[in-house]
């Protein structure tokens, strides 16, 4: 019944908006044009070609602005097809490169983002040394002025760090060289011969004068210890200090790590500043510890820090940006434009409009 009922008739939008869709993912795909005055798809096609694009626009006259993504198809498609239409950058993509220049520009920047996280999640970070008495519980951080984050472990072997950092210098090495091909010249297919690496590195390292980083492990930090860190402090608070009295315990809770990884974590707690159990007593009991986790600072956190909206940022967040504009100038600089950028994008679509107006 619904398959017979008449379709609307398509009636041309001044306004076009083009992207495409998968018939199936990495195989097919297709092209959906939408009415963005009124909000709703009015055609699909079967391909993503330019001149399936094309014959479309010519049989559908009168479209004056088109919102497409960065393929040179459609951009081909609309210019033959419909000539006389402006083209302009869809939002989301605009934002997308928006948010890729930002991490780079705050990958160059790595160490003015760890000593901003060391300033603005300090207090967050630390490690809480209490002492219980019968009269009150108090919050001693006199008795250690520098306390440390019982992080879980990582079992990183001195071989693979050493290897890790050799690494990273023949990355930086390259870098040098491509830019100093790149001064006398030569372009991005003459310096992957010279270097014998492939163009994807040379151009990526062309984007940046400054060497970046890379970026680290989404895993980072992570173990099949985590979810048990609230269990593992609590008994290890009301004096449970036998790893393998633990170790069974998370066990029989559903751990399926190994014994040295719990063992690595409770020798870690017990270097921790007063730990002496053999000397503590009813007046001066060893000290509790609990972790308050902290997600690293990356470039890509900062960046959804700079394009998230106003109202919605949180003061540590805030106070995150604030200190890195005055850091350095060019994060300054960075920060404002991309900040700038963002709103304008939120903003009416006649707003808009003008912003990501980019003619053919």
């Amino acid at each position: 019944m619904i398959r017979r009922i008449p379709l609307p008739p398509v009636i041309t939008p001044a306004t076009l908006g083009v992207d495409d869709f998968a018939f199936r993912k990495h195989h097919t795909y297709g092209t959906i044009l939408v009415d963005l005055e009124q909000s709703r798809p009015i055609a699909l096609l079967k391909d993503r070609f330019s001149v399936t694009l094309s014959a479309w626009l010519q049989a559908h006259p009168g479209v004056k602005t088109v919102s497409r993504d960065r393929s040179k198809a459609y951009e081909k498609g609309i210019r033959t097809g419909a000539p006389q239409a402006i083209q302009v950058a869809d939002r989301f993509h605009l934002l997308q490169n928006l948010s890729q220049t930002l991490e780079q520009v705050f990958g160059t920047h790595a160490s003015a983002l760890k000593e901003v996280e060391k300033q603005v999640f300090s207090t967050d970070t630390k490690v809480h040394i209490e002492v219980e008495t019968s009269h009150n519980q108090t919050l001693i951080a006199e008795a250690n002025p520098c306390p440390v984050v019982p992080r879980f472990p990582q079992n990183t072997s001195l071989k693979r760090k050493v290897q890790s950092a050799k690494a990273r210098d023949r990355r930086r090495d390259i870098h040098e060289q491509v830019w100093s091909l790149r001064s006398q010249g030569l372009s991005g297919q003459a310096i992957a011969q010279e270097l014998g690496v492939s163009k994807t590195t040379v151009f990526n390292y062309l984007r940046s004068s400054t060497f970046t980083e890379r970026r680290e492990r989404s895993d980072q930090g992570l173990s099949l210890l985590n979810p048990y860190q609230d269990y593992l402090l609590r008994r290890w608070d009301s004096g449970t200090f036998r790893t393998q009295e633990l170790f069974e315990e998370i066990r029989q809770a559903g751990y399926s790590g190994s014994y040295a990884t719990v063992s690595r974590f409770t020798r870690y707690l017990k270097s921790l500043p007063r730990f002496e159990p053999e000397k503590s007593s009813t007046l001066d009991p060893f000290p509790k510890v609990s972790s308050f986790s902290q997600r690293a600072l990356t470039p890509s956190r900062v960046t959804a820090f700079v394009l998230r909206r106003p109202e919605l940022i949180k003061p540590n967040e805030r106070e995150v940006l604030a200190r890195l504009q005055t850091a350095h100038s060019d994060l300054e600089e960075a920060i404002e434009l991309a900040q700038q950028e963002s709103s304008s994008c939120a903003s009416t679509p006649a707003v808009r409009a003008r912003c990501l107006v980019r003619q053919s």
